[in-house]
């Protein structure tokens, strides 16, 4: 008897290893001992059930810990691409790039390509406003090698591309080629800095008359105290360092230059400066724009005059031979025609023509 039921016990323990529950395994070892005693005395034997629980089967079954199944996991699906015959115009060309790029861009106006065949397939689609957007220099190159390949195709050779924007600055000896090819090369130089992605996606994917008055990148030079900075639209703007002076206890540190608040910031170190600011001080267009809405609030020579001190730092007792009251009643609009003099002293402290002032 002690030998059956170390069988039995055996029996049950493999089948609930081989995932048979206790109780179903427990079950189908009581039926087969009861069978087997009536077919030795014809009549079931007593207590068999009470043996097989005597016996310790069950109990020892459920000291024994079995590892817990793991849950399956839930597969990934890639997310598909839009296919580039989708996008009959692509305005953002990615080269190699993920495809958060794509979907913050927006998926029904970016093609992504990763190899030569799909550059290949997307010139015919890029116009004069696409921009493409390089991962890398090996993307670069592999770009300028397709587009050598393709060079008698006329798609290549009656316009140019659009503009380039590479995330990592391009073999020198490429440079003069890329240049041919498309209107604008943004970041050329290994020490152009760029806006965060995030809103550098965000800046890219807006309204081309608002992001033109941002800015999306930039370089300084500190030998020749020069920062060049590229707007919204890629058109670049230059200006000296000395336009950044220092205000309070905010002192300019041009070697940690960088751009934030989504193009609208300049910062170098603690002190930041405005794209308002730099673009009315650099951009006659843009500030022929600004004026004439300031006009449409403000109009004369006084509130041109104020506007144009304050963008300069000059205060009201800072012109020689002018009372600060009588600079503070012309801005007032209480004298509406100064004298000539006045005119004159004032247009040469503030650094232009007399005729000049109403402009701002």
């Amino acid at each position: 008897m002690q030998k059956g039921r170390k069988s039995h016990m055996f029996r049950f323990l493999e089948g609930v290893v081989n995932g048979e529950s206790l109780s179903v395994r427990a079950n189908s070892l009581m039926t087969e001992t009861i069978a087997r005693s009536m077919r030795m005395s014809g009549q079931p034997s007593r207590g068999v059930g009470e043996r097989f629980k005597r016996s310790g089967i069950i109990s020892m079954a459920k000291s024994i810990q079995f590892p817990a199944k793991k849950p399956k996991m839930a597969t990934k699906t890639k997310p598909s691409k839009i296919h580039s015959s989708l996008v009959s115009h692509p305005l953002f060309i990615l080269l190699d790039m993920d495809e958060g790029w794509r979907d913050q861009l927006g998926a029904t106006r970016a093609i992504i390509c990763n190899r030569a065949q799909d550059i290949s397939d997307v010139l015919s689609k890029a116009t004069t406003n696409s921009l493409w957007i390089s991962s890398g220099s090996s993307m670069t190159d592999l770009l300028l090698r397709v587009m050598s390949r393709c060079s008698t195709e006329s798609q290549v050779t009656r316009h140019r591309l659009g503009n380039l924007l590479m995330l990592e600055s391009p073999r020198q000896k490429t440079i003069p080629f890329l240049r041919s090819l498309f209107e604008n090369l943004v970041g050329e130089v290994p020490r152009f800095k760029l806006l965060p992605k995030d809103q550098l996606c965000e800046v890219l994917a807006g309204d081309s008359e608002a992001v033109r008055d941002l800015f999306v990148g930039g370089v300084i030079d500190t030998e020749f105290s020069l920062l060049m900075l590229v707007r919204g639209n890629f058109d670049p703007i230059t200006v000296p360092l000395s336009v950044f002076r220092p205000s309070g206890t905010s002192k300019p540190d041009f070697h940690r230059f960088e751009l934030d608040d989504y193009g609208h910031t300049v910062r170098f170190g603690e002190y930041e400066a405005s794209s308002h600011f730099i673009l009315y001080l650099a951009d006659s267009d843009y500030r022929k724009r600004m004026n004439a809405k300031y006009r449409a609030q403000e109009k004369g020579f006084g509130p041109s005059l104020r506007r144009l001190r304050i963008l300069k730092g000059i205060l009201q007792d800072e012109f020689p031979g002018v009372n600060s009251k009588t600079i503070a009643r012309i801005e007032r609009g209480e004298v509406a025609k100064p004298h000539d003099t006045t005119r004159t002293i004032i247009a040469k402290t503030l650094g232009v023509g007399p005729d000049e002032i109403e402009l701002y």
